[in-house]
């Protein structure tokens, strides 16, 4: 097995419900644990919200699933090939993968969405600072507040990153329908 083929295996576990479930979980027990909250709750909590982000994500899934007509199981597959700009050679598949770029573009332009969830996620980190600092925990508040802003300049980062890209993969299955060269 090729380090290549290595990496698509990694790959394929995080596209899978459980793998996302685990790394949720792993993430929140590490997150749990630095906010001194002990090792008990740290583990409860992880495995209630990993076991959220299961159902969330596999939701998440059917709904792109349905607004896209792409299958479910195809999705992350194709997504991963647009954001990188690779472009299949099946006709259908471009054609499935245009109406997900499209529609992910689609929900990346909604402005309304991207200030609610940047303010909400603002809101959380700003309250668990504030909550740590009043609290006496002060390593705690500023781990929630430096993580949280650079989550927030990541999340940010990766955003503009991401149009950009599926930006240019549009553009080159626009010009792959008219004949053009991509």
């Amino acid at each position: 097995m090729s380090g290549k083929e290595g990496t698509r295996r990694g790959r394929r576990v995080l596209d899978s419900w459980w793998g996302a479930a685990l790394f949720a979980a792993a993430l929140w027990l590490v997150f749990g644990l630095l906010s001194h909250r002990g090792v008990a709750s740290a583990i409860v909590s992880a495995l209630i919200y990993g076991g959220f982000m299961a159902v969330s994500w596999g939701m998440g899934r059917r709904r792109v699933s349905r607004a896209t007509g792409v299958e479910a199981d195809d999705l992350p597959r194709l997504s991963r090939l647009a954001r990188r700009g690779e472009l299949p050679q099946d006709p259908e598949q471009r054609r499935q993968m245009r109406r997900l770029v499209r529609w992910q573009l689609g929900r990346m332009h909604d402005r309304r969405r991207a200030v609610l969830a940047f303010g909400l996620l603002f809101l959380v980190f700003v309250a668990n600072t504030v909550l740590w600092f009043a609290t006496g925990h002060g390593v705690a508040g500023l781990c929630w507040l430096v993580g949280g802003l650079a989550m927030l300049a990541l999340i940010w980062w990766n955003r503009r990153r991401t149009e950009a890209r599926l930006t240019r993969t549009d553009r080159r299955l626009s010009a792959l329908d008219h004949g053009q060269p991509a």
